[in-house]
């Protein structure tokens, strides 16, 4: 039912379990529900960090801009800034 700290919980067809790292299933893990998940929740809104597979409150100031549009941290500022 719960995954225990430092695990993420993760479903697909017939089965669930819980794991360490949400990355290796190209997903992001979700530390307000601690599951692994496709995008990010917006309640609260928090963005996808590509380097670090998880969901983020705020992007990395040096490496990443907050794109709102997709809710992903990215490497260039978007262009419909």
């Amino acid at each position: 039912r719960k995954c225990p700290p430092g695990y993420y919980a993760y479903a697909d067809i017939g089965f669930r379990k819980c794991i360490a790292s949400c990355q290796s299933y190209g997903l992001f893990a979700d530390n307000s529900t601690n599951r692994c998940v496709s995008v990010c929740p917006t309640d609260p809104f928090t963005y996808a960090d590509p380097n670090t597979n998880k969901c983020v409150y705020q992007c990395a100031d040096y490496l990443f801009f907050a794109d709102n549009k997709t809710q992903t941290c990215v490497s260039q500022c978007p262009s419909d800034w």
